[in-house]
């Protein structure tokens, strides 16, 4: 019994069981301190992914398994995205006659790669709230 026991254990900590630690933040321009209306921030590691969707006020919560849960602790690359979609019914074509991505991005399309975004969050046990300023992206 105890064998199974310590494997309970184990598995537990191993998959990050009941040690995840409430995360929130805001979200807002480096050029003015307005509130990013809309987006998603997410949160990664090679081997751990969780996102939290931007709200109207600038306020996120983390979520990594459908629920406010938060994050293990650890050292995460961040990605924010935040875009308008065309809507248009009548799309732009490309030259091969397929509709045309007519997104626009709201923020610097940099954020939007683990690779560009230069954004890092360290969470630890005394980690609660995580606050991020990005550049518009040219035109807004």
């Amino acid at each position: 019994m105890r064998k199974i026991l310590f494997f309970a254990l184990v598995l537990c900590w191993c998959l990050g069981c009941g040690n995840k630690v409430g995360l929130k933040g805001k979200v807002t321009f480096s050029d003015n301190g307005e509130l990013l209306p809309f987006g998603e921030v997410g949160f990664s590691t090679p081997t751990y992914f969780a996102r939290a969707t931007i709200q109207p006020d600038g306020s996120y919560v983390v979520s990594s398994e459908g629920t406010a849960d938060g994050l293990p602790p650890g050292e995460y690359n961040v990605t924010i995205t935040a875009f308008f979609e065309d809507k248009n019914p009548n799309p732009k074509r490309g030259p091969n006659g397929m509709p045309v991505d007519n997104s626009r991005h709201l923020i610097d399309p940099k954020y939007s790669s683990q690779a560009t975004s230069g954004l890092k969050a360290a969470v630890d046990s005394s980690t609660r709230v995580l606050d991020f300023k990005v550049d518009r992206a040219k035109g807004f």
